[in-house]
């Protein structure tokens, strides 16, 4: 996993190279998240305010999780799934455990973020 995050952290600073105007920070829009049940599993849909560009340098896996998020750069959301457990606050263990890695996630991005728009 560290080997992922070296190399992703190498093809964002590729990526701002070619950058040359300011970046808005990607910011989840926690009041807009779409829950959807179906077949047993729950799909979170989360829709995300900035540039998400720079969401693609993320692990897709992140660490701590083993639930894959996908971005949709096309929609600017985040999705991602966890499997209906028949104790739900299990199901809601892992969504909440899921949303808090993919919130860290995405605050390390923005120190990124933010020190490449105070070097322009």
């Amino acid at each position: 996993m560290v080997e992922i995050l070296t190399q992703n952290t190498k093809l964002l600073k590729d990526y701002l190279k070619t950058v040359d105007t300011r970046l808005e920070k990607p910011h989840i829009k926690y009041g807009e998240i779409l829950e959807e049940v179906k077949d047993k599993t729950r799909t979170y849909t989360i829709p995300i305010i900035g540039d998400v560009e720079v969401l693609k340098y993320r692990p897709g896996d992140m660490i701590y999780s083993s639930t894959t998020t996908i971005l949709d750069e096309e929609e600017k959301v985040l999705s991602f799934s966890v499997p209906e457990k028949a104790n739900k606050q299990q199901t809601s263990f892992m969504k909440d455990f899921h949303m808090q890695v993919l919130q860290e996630n995405i605050s390390n991005l923005n120190k990124e973020v933010d020190d490449f728009n105070n070097k322009l």
